[in-house]
């Protein structure tokens, strides 16, 4: 599968796998973009593992989809993974400009993720 669609959906997969290897390598990252008090505690560490192998697993899943269903489960895949984060940062971060910047990051992906994968 090539073209615009094609290319589209590596960007997302990129960005994704780029993002989850950011969070690996600088867990309080994630901390300071939640606005979490203790970016050393172990539960912080703990989210942004979870994060970060999370978002490489995927988006690495995007770009080496190999044919067009593949490639629209691992966009949706994606895209529900990105609505439950913004989801459950919406109803659990305690710093209302983080609720709405983190929610925000990830409802667009979601809805990049969503868009991408229905016009496969």
């Amino acid at each position: 599968m090539n073209g615009w669609k094609r290319g589209i959906s590596r960007v997302l997969g990129t960005g994704s796998a780029l993002y989850g290897l950011s969070v690996l390598v600088a867990p309080g990252s994630l901390a300071r973009q939640c606005r979490l008090d203790n970016p050393d505690d172990p539960s912080t560490r703990l989210l942004a593992v979870t994060f970060g192998v999370r978002d490489v697993v995927s988006g690495a899943s995007i770009m080496r989809a190999r044919n067009r269903d593949a490639l629209r489960t691992a966009l949706l895949v994606r895209g529900f993974l990105d609505a439950g984060d913004a989801v459950a940062c919406t109803l659990l971060l305690n710093d209302r400009r983080a609720r709405v910047l983190v929610a925000g990051v990830a409802g667009w992906w979601a809805t990049m993720s969503f868009a991408v994968a229905a016009l496969l």
